[in-house]
């Protein structure tokens, strides 16, 4: 089997070099003919997070053969080397080649004991052109798996047609998979009537958001036995198709069967940068590798090496996510969107592992962030603590997690952020009827919308860059700075005239910071790219008032608190069963 194939850069996806190959003067990518080149004397180096073949990932006999077939032009020497962490790397085969753009040359090693990261470099000895490299493992599958794709939209038909279309012309050019991959998308209640993909289905649905329309898709899989595996993903499908074939390849050498395949996520405005490379929940959302700079190859190396150990607190985005059908216990929880994907692995026993190159490219989260995004945030975080075993904590704890969610937005001026997270809380209270009668979240949507007015991103927004420089140096964290934003309220409980003049311009899709914000008259939070952003002012009114709406819920939620974490224990029970989807009527075209 072919289990990984030569990637290139690709605009539309990403066009970070180093993510592809590194070289040195005389060495490239032409975007013309698609093909990688070099000078004589230059080289190209394949140890990177799109091209290096994760050997570890598979589990083969001891020496089983892996062909690698090269197809380019010119007379170079190409080594083949396998990276380790810890240990030594090794070079297990060096050869001189003289290649023949009509022909194809074929190397045969066996795979080493102890793995690691296979890559491939060569040295030009004349002008050299690599159009392809192919791995195949020169061995019989452990599984056949197969695959359906589920794709969830709403009024995205662009987006969707595009991702369709990728996804064809790629299965035409690989046609030894294809017959292992089929596709739907569900449509909630948008534009979408077909896609341009051989045997592609629209399944038409109400908006039930993100978990309906994957349970609809799951649903179809198992009721007409599609394939043994479902792959959950974006719309716009921002990844490279290439990523399937992989995401089979390791299903096809695993025994496991509860192994599941986690897409990593590169930020689109740093395409250079490991921003999940699967996550942990135990209260906080913590993605793994995050930072990590993909240009390096040490960076590279941890990515695709260090120990991806099961356990249940792990979990996967569904803008990627691959998982066996038979080994789903527990269905997706009527979320609408946020947080389900996280239930839902926490919620399975699923082995969830990452792949080098099977990654999506988003839009940064925190760019992302609106007063209704913190309300879905945050009544997911305690859904998650008060359903999933070893995530049970006690009262005393939730109170510690609601006031710091509160205080983060509350103090940051994002009174309109800060009060979603009181009604988070209060709608949490309401139990098994508030979910079932706000499956498409349409009246609570216009409820949030109602009183978003500051903290609505916008184009063309007003102000002055002079009274509003660039936050670039950090403000003082020393323990009298600490004390002071600790004992004011960040600020709040001081007058007017101790405060700077000036406000500070935070980039978008960055984090809120208190610091930044203390003793500032406002805060302007800006994409510079997009060129919308918006504008948020102190308000002790609005500070004191959201104040004492939370007292009171935090109250009402303590006395209610046996209570909700009992019903809770129950309705997650009923609301991830396939049954109660299938009762929604999202069969209904």
């Amino acid at each position: 089997m072919i289990v990984q194939r030569l990637l290139k850069p690709d605009a539309e996806i990403n066009s970070e070099y180093n993510l592809f190959f590194h070289s040195g003067k005389g060495g490239g990518y032409d975007t013309n003919s698609k093909v990688y080149f070099a000078n004589p004397e230059a080289e190209l180096i394949f140890d990177t997070y799109f091209n290096a073949l994760p050997l570890n990932r598979y589990q083969l006999p001891p020496a089983t053969p892996l062909s690698i077939r090269i197809k380019g032009s010119g007379k170079c020497i190409v080594t083949v080397e396998i990276a380790r962490a810890t240990r030594s790397w090794d070079i297990l085969s060096k050869v001189r080649l003289d290649l023949d753009e009509a022909d194809e040359a074929v190397l045969t090693i066996p795979t080493p004991e102890v793995t690691g990261l296979i890559f491939l470099s060569f040295t030009a000895v004349t002008d050299l052109e690599i159009s392809e490299i192919d791995y195949r493992i020169e061995h019989p599958s452990i599984a056949e798996p197969t695959i359906t794709g589920v794709i969830t939209t709403f009024k995205r038909d662009a987006a969707v047609q595009k991702t369709a279309q990728r996804l064809s012309a790629y299965f035409k050019d690989n046609t030894d998979i294809a017959d292992r991959f089929q596709l739907l998308v569900i449509d909630n209640g948008g534009d979408t009537d077909s896609v341009p993909f051989p045997g592609g289905r629209v399944l038409k649905n109400p908006n039930y958001g993100g978990a309906g329309g994957f349970s609809r898709g799951l649903l179809t899989i198992v009721t007409e036995g599609l394939s043994s595996h479902c792959l959950f993903m974006d719309d716009d499908a921002s990844f490279f198709p290439e990523a399937i074939r992989r995401t089979l390849a390791v299903l096809s050498f695993n025994s496991s069967p509860d192994l599941a395949i986690a897409g990593a996520l590169i930020t689109k405005n740093r395409s250079w940068m490991m921003w999940e490379n699967g996550a942990i929940f135990d209260g906080k959302c913590h993605p793994l590798d995050v930072g990590k700079d993909l240009r390096k190859v040490q960076d590279v190396i941890h990515a695709g090496i260090a120990p991806q150990i099961k356990t249940p607190k792990k979990y996967g985005g569904w803008w990627y996510f691959c998982f066996p059908v038979e080994h789903v216990e527990k269905w997706p929880f009527p979320f609408f969107v946020r947080g389900d994907d996280v239930n839902f692995a926490l919620s399975n026993s699923f082995d969830i592992k990452t792949v080098l190159g099977v990654v999506s490219h988003q839009e940064d989260f925190f760019a992302k962030q609106t007063p209704l995004t913190v309300y879905l945030d945050m009544r997911s975080h305690f859904v998650h603590h008060l359903t999933v075993k070893n995530l049970e904590r006690s009262l005393w704890k939730d109170i510690k997690s609601f006031s710091g969610f509160f205080y983060r937005f509350n103090a940051s001026y994002h009174y309109e952020a800060a009060r979603s997270v009181i009604l988070a809380i209060e709608d949490l209270m309401r139990g098994e009827e508030f979910w079932v009668s706000n499956l498409d979240m349409s009246r609570k949507r216009q409820e949030i919308a109602a009183y978003t007015r500051r903290e609505k991103i916008a184009k063309d927004i007003q102000f002055n860059p002079i009274d509003a420089p660039l936050s670039t140096k950090k403000p003082s964290k020393s323990l009298f700075f600490r004390t002071l934003r600790k004992w004011t309220l960040n600020g709040h409980l001081l007058p007017s005239v101790f405060f700077f003049r000036k406000g500070r311009t935070i980039p978008i899709g960055e984090r809120n910071d208190l610091t930044i914000t203390f003793l500032r008259p406002f805060i302007v939070r800006y994409d510079y790219e997009e060129c919308q952003g918006y504008i948020v002012k102190r308000s002790n009114l609005s500070f004191f008032k959201n104040y004492y709406i939370f007292f009171k819920t935090i109250v009402k939620y303590i006395f209610n608190y046996k209570k909700t974490k009992s019903e809770y224990l129950s309705l997650h029970r009923n609301l991830t069963s396939m049954e109660f989807w299938r009762g929604k009527e999202i069969c209904s075209s």
